[in-house]
């Protein structure tokens, strides 16, 4: 038989290769996966910068050296495979992973076939991106590379590398011919009725959490995204789905179910016949959910469909994610369309929060011709919703505002190279229309002078740091405060934005100083537990001890002790309601004790949190 080996460095099952696995599986082909994670994720420390914690990554060879050792170790798994998959992203990350574990695989098994797959490839099908897509097929020496979904373009290959034939023909290939690459224009896409007749996976994600597609594509074409299939989503029926949730049920051990789709609630009628099925299956009292989905989604006929949302707070839903993208309308105005405004998006989320269903917002920096002031707003009713939704719950969450890395093909990285607007990790603007032959971050610079020196400075400030641009952290705040003082000098108009700003700033570092002291409280109860499960004696020498010999399980403990800008609500309510239904989180059962034990009065005395004060825990036990 036939073997296949996919690889893959993902924290969680991958559900794409999954699928694919199912497809060669049913096509007589012997198909494993193995996730090299672990092995790479060995080499990521924190270490402090200017009194800021930070990762630090293991450098590209070490993490070759990583990868080939074990590989090494892998030998028996790995004997017999003709042929190794792996999934390759539009980013410089791949230098780090899929890049080093392809060569490694071309020079410990040079008979067997190497296949790539992914955003990579999967790019619109113009001069740039095809050009990319030849940089990583050469960069990672592969035989063959899929555009597209592949779960038929890869049996096809598959068999036609078997049976001696040619491949050229194949819909959606990057392939090598005397020497030179070739690459397909069209990505292979499966129709409709394939999808709809296709039956439910699920990836496990964490312990009792599990990951699904039921549909694929996205109706926005906004010009920052590389989704290949665009327009109405097409998936699965409804029918197969509520059957798969069923068959699931079955399992104890899974608690939580996260829609991975684009769009889950982009059509209406079909988002309300599944939440209704979910509901009236009695599947919203056997699991929590998680959706993703857009603001668009939500307002219709210019005002928010309560209906729905009421819906999905019936489902049970414990989060949904939105593509909030911006606060300010000239952002939305560029990047999203105007499909609607920044007053829409607050309405739609203060619903959300009104319907006790917890939102996380992902939103961007701003585009080629954001203004200072346009950003300075965007920023401030962020933080205004950070701020204000503290003292209600669930407050709605927010990633931090993040500089567009523009991927190969997409409308925004044609426009900004047009203008002058793109630039590499450096902080150096990439010029003229040359093809791009090296795997680097482009990022979008607003023309702006004042906000361009800001992105600018948090490119280099981002690369130092290993991490992607973006503004929201607390050592932003004295950054973007600067650039409101210097636009009110110059513009009288933005004096009092700056004022407003500057305010909410100091009541947001009091917040955070304030929930520091619990996250310190939970950190200091679990380091405790942790030695006492060693049966270390509580020595402030042996704590000490313990936090320089065991970093890694201190990194952990500090990390699930944080207080992201998404679990402020979770630890809050959970302290003053340990019986509302986000208290069963798996991640608080083990905080809220910390938390009781700090003392609810006390934290609700310091900070002011007048929504806590409701029944005493006490008195629900």
């Amino acid at each position: 038989m036939v073997k296949f080996v996919f690889f893959t460095f993902s924290h969680m099952q991958p559900l794409g290769l999954l699928l694919l696995q199912r497809r060669l599986r049913k096509n007589g082909v012997s198909c494993s996966i193995i996730d090299l994670n672990k092995i790479v994720g060995d080499g990521v420390e924190w270490r402090t910068v200017k009194g800021e914690h930070v990762k630090s990554f293991s450098s590209i060879h070490e993490n070759e050296q990583k990868i080939r050792n074990e590989l090494t170790r892998l030998g028996p798994r790995l004997r017999g495979a003709k042929y190794f998959g792996m999934t390759f992203f539009d980013s410089p990350s791949e230098m780090r992973t899929e890049v080093p574990l392809s060569r490694a695989l071309r020079e410990l098994y040079p008979q067997a076939k190497i296949i790539g797959g992914g955003p990579a490839f999967t790019g619109q099908s113009n001069n740039g991106a095809i050009s990319f897509s030849k940089t990583i097929f050469s960069c990672a020496k592969l035989d063959y590379a899929l555009r597209g979904e592949a779960e038929n373009t890869l049996v096809e290959l598959v068999k036609n590398l078997e049976g001696s034939k040619p491949v050229s023909r194949i819909k959606g290939i990057v392939y090598r011919d005397k020497g030179r690459i070739f690459v397909t224009k069209n990505p292979a896409m499966l129709s409709n009725e394939e999808l709809q007749s296709e039956s439910a996976v699920f990836a496990k994600h964490s312990k009792g959490n599990v990951l699904i597609y039921t549909e694929r594509g996205c109706p926005f074409a906004c010009i920052f995204c590389s989704v290949m299939r665009k327009g109405k989503p097409s998936g699965m029926n409804v029918e197969e789905i509520i059957q798969g949730l069923q068959k699931l049920a079955e399992n104890k051990s899974v608690k939580q179910v996260q829609f991975m789709n684009e769009q889950l609630f982009f059509d209406r009628e079909r988002a309300t016949n599944l939440l209704g099925g979910m509901i009236k299956a009695g599947l919203n009292k056997r699991f929590r959910f998680v959706g993703v989905g857009t603001i668009d989604s939500f307002i219709k006929h210019g005002k928010v469909d309560t209906n729905l949302i009421r819906l999905i707070q019936n489902a049970n839903f414990i989060g949904v994610h939105l593509g909030t993208e911006a606060l300010n309308d000239n952002i939305l105005s560029e990047i999203k369309g105007g499909r609607y405004k920044a007053a829409d998006a607050i309405k739609v989320l203060d619903e959300f929060a009104a319907r006790r269903v917890p939102t996380t917002s992902y939103l961007l920096a701003g585009g080629i011709n954001t203004r200072a002031k346009d950003f300075l707003e965007s920023y401030y009713n962020m933080l205004a919703k950070i701020v204000r939704g503290a003292k209600r719950e669930p407050a709605p969450g927010f990633q931090n505002m993040a500089v567009i890395n523009a991927h190969n093909g997409t409308p925004i990285h044609d426009e900004a190279l047009k203008q002058g607007a793109l630039f590499n990790r450096a902080g150096k603007m990439i010029m003229g229309d040359s093809p791009q032959r090296k795997i680097s971050a482009r990022y979008v610079v607003p023309k702006d002078p004042l906000l361009r020196k800001l992105f600018i400075e948090e490119i280099i400030r981002a690369r130092g740091r290993n991490y992607a641009p973006n503004f929201g952290g607390t050592e932003d705040y004295k950054r973007i405060l600067s650039l409101a003082r210097e636009l009110s000098q110059t513009d009288p108009s933005a004096a009092k934005l700056y004022r407003k700003l500057k305010k909410l700033v100091g009541q947001r570092f009091t917040q955070q100083r304030e929930l520091g002291t619990i996250v310190d409280a939970i950190t200091e109860k679990r380091l405790i537990e942790a030695m006492r499960r060693r049966k270390i004696k509580l020595t402030k020498r042996n704590i000490e001890s313990f936090k320089s010999s065991h970093k890694r399980t201190l990194n952990q403990i500090t990390n699930n002790a944080t207080i992201s800008a998404d679990s402020h609500r979770y630890i809050l309510s959970s302290m003053e309601d340990g019986t509302h239904r986000l208290a069963s989180h798996p991640t608080l059962k083990s905080e809220l004790p910390a938390a009781r034990l700090f003392g609810i009065k006390h934290f609700r005395r310091r900070t002011g949190l007048s929504w806590m004060a409701r029944t005493p825990v006490s008195r629900r036990r």
